[in-house]
């Protein structure tokens, strides 16, 4: 995405937008693994909820024209399998 030109991912504005949550649900992710317990469950948690609203924004933008279609299917692809990578940080080993 960072490759990207802003006109891409719809104007500079929501390329920083998407670029922040997905800085921000990997810090949680980080976070996550290094935690034990509850707070990993809701520090992996809360990475997922960053990454299911950076899923719908992407597909918000895709549908309004906004983002490119072939970029917003890379996106998205990358996203679920992260969100699929999650799930076992979840309940830790």
């Amino acid at each position: 995405m960072q490759a990207a030109p802003a006109t891409a991912v719809g104007g500079s504005r929501s390329q920083h937008k998407l670029e922040t949550g997905v800085a921000r649900a990997r810090a949680f992710t980080v976070a996550g693994q290094a935690a034990q317990g509850r707070r990993r469950a809701r520090q992996v948690g809360k990475a997922q909820q960053k990454l299911a609203a950076f899923i719908h924004s992407v597909q918000k933008g895709i549908r309004r024209k906004k983002i490119q279609p072939d970029l917003g299917a890379r996106l998205l692809s990358l996203a679920d399998a992260a969100t699929a990578d999650l799930a076992p940080l979840r309940t830790g080993p």
